[in-house]
């Protein structure tokens, strides 16, 4: 079996505090409009502009949030058009 793993992120952070893992991934990609940031997570949700120009579903980032969420963690979102995207996750530490 070959996996194939492409990376398209800028930074990627780890972080840990007594509580909580916290990762941070920024990427320099096209960006989300404001009015579309409470879209992303649904399942199959695409923003017109992209359908055509890029693969994909519609399903990672509901799958990441529901994996997330089950954990008992949490993700944001904050974006800039043209200059890219930051998603912060964080998950509780389980002792």
């Amino acid at each position: 079996m070959i996996l194939k793993l492409q990376l398209f992120f800028r930074k990627l952070t780890l972080q840990k505090s007594e509580q909580f893992a916290l990762f941070t991934i920024e990427d320099t990609g096209i960006g989300i409009a404001l009015e579309h940031l409470n879209l992303i997570f649904n399942r199959f949700w695409r923003e017109d502009s992209v359908r055509s120009t890029q693969e994909g579903t519609g399903l990672g980032l509901s799958i990441v949030q529901a994996i997330v969420m089950s954990q008992g963690g949490k993700i944001k979102v904050t974006s800039t058009l043209k200059l890219g995207t930051s998603f912060e996750v964080s998950l509780p530490l389980f002792s």
